[in-house]
């Protein structure tokens, strides 16, 4: 990708025409990140986007980009729910049941705040009552007071956006204060960078964030009146004075009391309505129940609308050219005006062409390095990243640092790149160590209902199963009938190939599941001693990087990426190649740490670690070398360098995690962390 550099959504129009032109059939993949909320290079997918221009030519894609001549198909609801839960960052295993079911409750609540989306664009129309719509479009000048609700849900978008110039839109303080809060409660969560409460940071992102361009856009859009009251003749002014009867000291903005705010944009708006003349309108648009009830009661007018949910997003296809709702003229939104909002919401909005010459633009509102400006929002200008020219090629390039901390560069095949991707896009994503004891249960009992899987599990919730449905029924490893589980027979072989540590067989049975066929196929495809990135296959990588080295097709070296590991030598040629190793890390002693050694062998001569455990055993036995260690004290410093491998502990599978840099890895019972190999001479 190139450097960021500021665009704006006119600015980025040729450039979107150019990545849609490399893909025949004008189709792009829509993707959201939240850096601080998701993994590392998790995206989470919102379908894809069809554009529909009267010809393939160049000018007539760029018009079809500006007059939003295109279709955006978005992911269903179980789609987007168990990618989104993949791509948050998961929580610790010893997290308590509060911790959890708060994250469910705001993973729900992330895609209820989707479904406000088409609305801010025009794309879909607020659910309104029939009294509101009665009094549509507005004969004359009417005043509408907005509420928060109405800001972030949509409405106050749809109102500035077609019932205008009959429509003066008055903002409260108040509001502007509720929408402030939010964006100071997102930024002290992004500050600390609390990894427990990534729902709570996005929620927070997307309702702060929409909300203030929402109300940027109203204020910098020339054609649009918006009223601000002074704020000595603002009701808001009281809150600020702290009551000083001992019964209601407490009643003062410092504290959320949400009445209140709601009273005060009353206020507001029951003030407004003294001031005007007689039979101007004013109306309060809202989708507070309560707020509404008391408006009425009290002689004023609301607008109501439902609050917009999960099913006003997810599973649909929304189109850029919609009808006027009340002129009947065409109503266009433009392609950069989606980025440009999905970028706002989640902080960085990526589109991908679907076609095997890839490319990508990133959106960004916020990241490392970039900075805002007011200037910034006046000329509505977001951080781009564009494709490099040579990407068209197909061919992804991989940075990473070796151990002499040049920087190295390589380039998978365009057959690796396509797998890659495919991988990538992977929707579901499971935990080995919960899915060995799961495959350990079911060959044992042959059925399981969902209650005992999840029970098996550790999972409280329904939906959070269907990952490890998914994944099995992909290699037709189990049948499900209503809510039970069958294994199948190739189910059965793979326990079996755990409890006997079999990993020959064991990876002809994963080759079964096309993720790890597509898995191992990449690895092929490498040389020995060139890494593939840990995050390559985005949201699925944690889950193929425990496979490789549990199937020991492959290692992941803390800070260079995923090695092949496909060599087996016999006991005379490990002797050689450990012995040469160890001659190269020594450099004129006698001792090398035993992580060193190991991983020296899986970078030069793509030797796994347990390979090169059991061989060195082996070639010990045989006579064929003699192996020394030393020290005492059990090596720390590099517990990051670690290995996943099957064990057995009380008679139960589980995926157990090997400390290279300790000597008990090598040498059962020895705490020494230093090692000295050297040849017998026959």
């Amino acid at each position: 990708m190139s450097p960021a550099t500021l665009k704006s959504p006119d600015e980025i129009v040729a450039d979107l025409a150019t990545m849609f032109s490399v893909d025949k059939c004008l189709k792009c993949s829509l993707f959201i990140r939240e850096d601080d909320a998701f993994e590392d290079e998790a995206f989470l997918s919102l379908g894809t986007v069809q554009l529909f221009p009267e010809d393939k030519g160049r000018k007539q894609i760029e018009t079809a980009i500006r007059l939003g001549q295109f279709e955006w198909k978005t992911p269903s609801f179980d789609d987007a729910k168990s990618e989104l839960e993949g791509c948050l960052i998961p929580l610790e295993e010893e997290s308590s049941r509060n911790l959890q079911e708060k994250r469910s409750r705001g993973v729900q609540h992330i895609l209820d705040l989707f479904g406000a989306i088409p609305i801010r664009l025009g794309l879909e129309r607020p659910i309104l009552d029939p009294h509101a719509l009665e009094i549509m479009p507005f004969h004359r000048p009417t005043t509408v007071v907005a509420d928060t609700s109405s800001v972030l849900g949509g409405a106050l978008s749809f109102v500035s956006r077609y019932l205008r110039p009959a429509a003066q839109i008055k903002v409260p303080a108040i509001t502007h204060v509720e929408i402030v809060n939010l964006a100071d409660r997102f930024l002290n969560i992004r500050r600390k960078r609390n990894k427990s409460v990534p729902t709570e940071l996005l929620v927070n992102h997307i309702r702060s964030q929409s909300s203030q361009r929402v109300l940027l856009g109203l204020e910098l859009d020339p054609d649009i009146e918006v009223e601000h009251a002074p704020l000595l003749g603002d009701p808001l002014r009281d809150a600020f004075q702290i009551d000083q009867d001992p019964e209601l000291r407490q009643l003062n903005i410092s504290l959320p009391i949400r009445s209140y705010a709601d009273r005060l944009i009353l206020e507001s708006a029951l003030r407004h309505q003294s001031q005007v003349t007689f039979g101007h309108p004013v109306v309060l648009l809202t989708s507070d129940q309560g707020l509404a009830r008391m408006a009425m009661a009290e002689g004023l007018t609301p607008i109501f609308f439902q609050s917009p949910r999960s099913e006003n997003f997810f599973g649909k296809h929304l189109t850029g050219t919609n009808f006027h709702p009340f002129l009947g003229s065409l109503d266009t939104t433009s392609i950069p005006t989606l980025l440009w909002e999905l970028a706002t919401i989640a902080g960085c909005a990526r589109l991908v062409t679907t076609g095997n010459r890839q490319q990508t633009i990133l959106v960004q509102t916020m990241g490392d390095g970039l900075a805002w400006s007011p200037y910034h929002s006046r000329d509505d200008l977001l951080w781009v990243r564009l494709p490099e020219e040579d990407q068209v090629d197909n061919q992804e390039s991989i940075v990473l640092r070796t151990n002499d901390l040049d920087l190295q560069e390589f380039k998978t095949s365009s057959l690796a790149s396509t797998i890659t991707d495919r991988v990538r896009r992977t929707t579901y994503r499971v935990s080995i160590s919960k899915l060995i004891p799961l495959i350990d249960e079911l060959a044992h009992r042959r059925q399981l209902s969902e209650d005992s899987i999840r029970a098996t599990l550790g999972i409280r919730s329904r939906s959070a199963i269907r990952d490890y449905r998914r994944f099995l029924e992909s290699g037709e490893a189990i049948t499900v009938h209503a809510q039970d589980w069958s294994s199948t027979p190739l189910l059965i072989q793979i326990a079996t190939d755990i409890r006997n540590f079999d990993t020959v067989s064991l990876q002809e049975s994963l080759l079964n599941f096309p993720v790890y066929a597509d898995l191992k196929q990449v690895l092929s495809g490498q040389e020995i001693g060139c890494p593939l990135s840990s995050q390559l296959f985005g949201r699925a990588s944690p889950m193929l990087i425990a496979l490789a080295e549990i199937t020991e097709i492959g290692v992941q070296v803390h800070d260079l990426g995923l090695f092949r590991t496909p060599s087996r030598p016999a006991d005379t040629e490990f002797v050689e190649v450990a012995i040469n190793a160890y001659d190269r890390l020594r450099q004129g002693g006698d001792w090398v740490a035993t992580g060193s050694w190991l991983e020296e062998l899986i970078m030069a001569n793509g030797i796994h670690p347990n390979v090169a455990r059991r061989q060195l055993q082996s070639a010990s036995e045989s006579g064929l070398v003699r192996r020394t260690t030393e020290g005492s004290t059990t090596e720390t410093t590099y517990d990051h360098h670690t290995l996943q491998s099957i064990g057995i502990e009380n008679g139960t599978p589980l995926l157990r995690k090997d400390y290279l840099y300790r000597g008990d890895f090598l040498m059962p019972g020895k705490s020494s962390s230093s090692i000295k190999i050297e040849g017998v001479k026959s």
